[in-house]
């Protein structure tokens, strides 16, 4: 009976070994086939595990290890990868940085977030040092020196196809800078190229670069390149009191979704796209946010091909082949069929232009006029003498019909209210001014009681 307890705990101590023989053997034909390019040492990641590993970009794919085990974490292939962004991290009491890398623009629905981007960050100044490894040969940072050498190497060693953005206030800054650091380090200025907003109820930083708007540092990260940009209302910003603002932007619809199946149809039906609200925005960001749309709105909905400068319309949309039409983004070229790509022509000249050859027919008109003014002068002179003679039919009003004259009519002074008019003239007492007010009003009450008495 020991022989075969024995015998069992053996065998389940191969099984549980095979697996991990089986492992190694993987790792190292991986190895081979994906050999290490460079490595970034003990980097706090945010995504797709959130804990200290070393990251290492390898031919194929990038690879999160575990410092103490070597155990692998995690494994992204560079093939998915399509963007970078190097951002300085907003709200930290020490300048930071974090580094953003995305499979996509726009999260896939219901799938993880945190296998639809690659985040961690470091130090802008080293705490501690800084040890990263390029091909075999191995470099430090020390202590108190900057990090961002060793990151921009890092990104660097990414595939070609991974486009790299970093903020900048040459494109956007910020009316409400972030605070000061407390720990005496030196902030990057381009903190200043984003806002603080709230999608839903989570709190993050909506990046303005030259190229879109990134929606970072809060899982997932959603990235709106311009041309991905609804050309009519694809970013708008709405303010009800003024104190806070929110941003709206909208997609181009993918091809899929368009109505009709991408058959032709309207710009306004092919554009309908997914909305995002960000909201809680400070009210003082409008203006910058308007000069930013102001600045791009010509390349919305455009592929970067299509877009050659920028062009002032009066209004919304568009026509992309006339210069002038409202909201038009590409200038007509010189032609000798349309002639000048520019036009100091308006429609008032037109306006102006068929007035003057009308000039011809106003002396005829005018003729006209007088010789019909002879008889509406008659007529005004017929129409003046009936109306002095209904004057003269008139008969005068009787004074004693007056609605002033009436009885009760002018309300009667008190004997105290004529004091306080005496006394504001001349003083009390029995002054002459007095005496007269007096008189004059007794009079009036007499000849008040007689015209009731005639009555």
């Amino acid at each position: 009976m020991g022989q075969s307890n024995g015998a069992t705990q053996s065998s389940q101590t191969l099984t549980s070994a095979a697996p991990s023989q089986n492992q190694r053997q993987a790792q190292g034909a991986d190895a081979e086939d994906d050999a290490p390019v460079f490595t970034l040492s003990s980097v706090s990641a945010t995504s797709p595990v959130r804990k200290k590993v070393h990251i290492t970009i390898h031919e194929r794919t990038l690879r999160f290890v575990n410092p103490t085990s070597s155990a692998r974490e995690a494994s992204v292939p560079l093939s998915s990868l399509s963007r970078a962004f190097l951002v300085p991290t907003r709200g930290k009491t020490k300048p930071h940085w974090t580094v953003i890398l995305m499979l996509a623009d726009e999260p896939e629905k219901g799938a993880p977030s945190s296998i639809q981007q690659v985040i961690f960050g470091l130090d802008a100044t080293c705490a501690t040092p800084l040890i990263y490894t390029e091909k075999k040969a191995q470099m430090r940072v020390e202590k108190g020196k900057e990090s961002i050498t060793a990151i921009r190497d890092f990104l660097k060693h990414l595939p070609s196809h991974v486009t790299l953005h970093e903020p900048s206030t040459a494109h956007f800054r910020s009316a409400c800078p972030p605070g000061l650091s407390t720990s005496g380090g030196q902030r990057s200025a381009n903190e200043r190229a984003a806002v603080e907003a709230y999608l839903g109820a989570k709190v993050g930083t909506l990046w303005f670069f030259d190229e879109g708007m990134l929606w970072g540092e809060s899982k997932p990260c959603e990235f709106w390149p311009v041309h991905g940009l609804a050309s009519k209302d694809g970013l708008r910003v709405v303010s009800p009191t003024g104190r806070t603002c929110s941003v709206i932007l909208r997609r181009v619809a993918p091809p899929s979704e368009k109505k009709g199946g991408g058959d032709g149809e309207s710009d306004e039906e092919e554009e309908e796209g997914p909305e995002t609200e960000f909201t809680m925005i400070d009210g003082r960001e409008q203006e910058p946010i308007q000069t930013w749309i102001r600045a791009r709105a010509h390349r919305f909905g455009r592929a970067p091909g299509e877009v050659t400068s920028p062009v002032k319309g009066k209004g919304k949309g568009g026509d992309a082949a006339n210069p002038k039409a409202p909201g038009g983004s590409l200038a007509v070229p010189q032609t000798a069929a349309n002639g000048p790509a520019w036009d100091d022509s308006d429609s008032e000249d037109e306006d102006f232009n068929a007035s003057d050859d009308g000039d011809d027919g106003d002396d005829s008109d005018a003729d006209s006029d007088d010789s019909g003014s002879g008889g509406e002068d008659d007529d005004n002179d017929a129409g003046r003498d009936e109306d002095d003679d209904s004057d003269d039919e008139v008969e005068e009003l009787d004074p004693r019909h007056h609605p002033l004259l009436r009885a009760g009519a002018v309300p009667r002074l008190s004997r105290a209210a004529v004091d306080a008019v005496v006394d504001m003239m001349g003083g009390g007492g029995a002054s002459p001014a007095r005496a007269g007010v007096e008189a004059e009003v007794v009079a009036d009450s007499e000849d008040e009681e007689d015209e009731l008495m005639d009555e």
